[in-house]
């Protein structure tokens, strides 16, 4: 089974380097595009983080979370491009792993059962 993935970038620079980390992954039918304008402000996307397990309160990697701290980081306002593939169902958490070490954001609804 194969899962689709969005992921959305400030740059199309930042989201082709994240399409190449990807590309050791069994990604598939991947893309990456402009966001045209009258839909980037209908989207609520977060950071795909990627914490060290090393302290108090950090998330697993690769786990999509809310920081609440930074609340500028949790709209849609700024991006112009999305990075969109699909991967395989086995390697998905691998694949949010990878997304978590750029600055990829993504849909938190998307991704809420990917990261269980």
């Amino acid at each position: 089974m194969l899962n689709h993935l969005q992921a959305y970038f400030k740059s199309e620079n930042d989201a082709e380097t994240a399409l190449m980390k990807l590309q050791r992954l069994n990604i598939s039918d991947s893309r990456v595009d402009a966001i045209p304008d009258d839909d980037n402000d209908r989207l609520f996307i977060v950071p795909a983080f990627n914490l060290s397990s090393a302290g108090g309160n950090a998330a697993n990697a690769g786990m999509v979370s809310r920081n609440h701290q930074n609340d500028d980081n949790q709209s849609s306002q700024g991006f112009t491009h999305i990075l969109e593939f699909k991967v395989a169902a086995e390697e998905t958490q691998e694949a949010l792993k990878v997304l978590g070490t750029t600055d990829a954001h993504v849909d938190e609804k998307a991704v809420q059962g990917f990261n269980e």
